[in-house]
């Protein structure tokens, strides 16, 4: 599925947008079991300064990346906490 995503972003020129995003595509990658490639559009979003990037340190999406070193090192460039996550519950208030 993320690939599929990734080739309608470049076929239709659009680099953001629902499910265009970086950070729309990097779910996909995680949810499939690819880490490595969630990870780099995780550094993409960075990249292109995705203003939701640092939720990335407190979202349990996130926790089967929290033990690699290229997320933790992700999170230290973006100078947010490297541990814990709150649960969805937590995030409603």
């Amino acid at each position: 599925m993320g690939d599929f995503l990734v080739e309608r972003r470049e076929k239709s020129g659009r680099v953001m947008g629902p499910g265009f995003g970086p950070m729309g595509i990097a779910p996909t990658y995680l949810f499939a079991g690819d880490y490595d490639r969630a990870i780099d559009w995780l550094e993409t979003a960075y990249e292109v300064d995705s203003g939701i990037v640092p939720f990335i340190s407190v979202r349990p999406l996130w926790d089967p990346l929290r033990s690699d070193a290229r997320f933790q090192e992700l999170l230290r460039r973006m100078n947010v906490p490297t541990t814990g996550a709150v649960s969805d519950r937590d995030e409603q208030g």
